[in-house]
């Protein structure tokens, strides 16, 4: 169900609580893939509560992680998970990561070793790439992002087909360059 690698990378449901559990039972294997998710399909802010409550929230869930329930929070008219203070900054280092990483990555068309289809790319590269991408918050999605621009009909636009070949493999090794760099921004 949750996802190890980036290909090809699905989004699964119950994110918080799935985090809470591979923190209460450390479940490393997976832990990356839900933290991606979290960033890329969830508003992964803080749970907003009330003072009064939160006081109440923060002793529920540090009896919760005590009697090894990880965050999630258990009272008479709910079950719900709430991402730590420490889940939410890893999750905006993580955000800042991929930002920052990814956008020279999408807003600049490539190069290829044919003129003529490097032109292709600086003609059709923002009408293809860039709506969708803004539009979808594709530069928050690197895998999703750089896995639909590896679908589009690069041959039907007139990139030759050794250059079609050659970028889809470097986006799909870019693919694997944005999953290796997770760690190092999770922290």
């Amino acid at each position: 169900m949750f996802p190890s690698g980036p290909l090809p990378f699905t989004h699964p449901d119950h994110l918080e609580e799935a985090l809470a559990l591979t923190t209460a039972y450390d479940i490393r294997s997976i832990r990356k893939g839900i933290y991606y998710s979290l960033v890329t399909t969830t508003d992964f802010e803080a749970e907003e509560v009330e003072v009064g409550e939160q006081e109440r929230e923060m002793n529920k869930r540090e009896n919760n992680l005590e009697n090894g329930q990880g965050g999630i929070v258990e009272d008479s008219k709910t079950r719900h998970s709430v991402l730590s203070p420490a889940d939410v900054e890893r999750c905006g280092r993580l955000m800042a990561g991929i930002v920052d990483h990814v956008t020279p990555i999408l807003f600049t068309p490539p190069t290829t070793p044919h003129m003529a289809c490097t032109d292709v790319f600086a003609d059709k590269w923002m009408s293809l790439v860039i709506p969708s991408a803004i539009s979808d918050g594709g530069v928050y999605k690197p895998l999703e992002t750089l896995q639909f621009i590896k679908q589009l009909g690069w041959a039907a636009e007139g990139l030759c087909p050794a250059c079609v070949r050659e970028k889809r493999e470097e986006w799909t090794e870019e693919q694997a360059v944005v999953w290796d760099k997770v760690d190092r921004w999770l922290g």
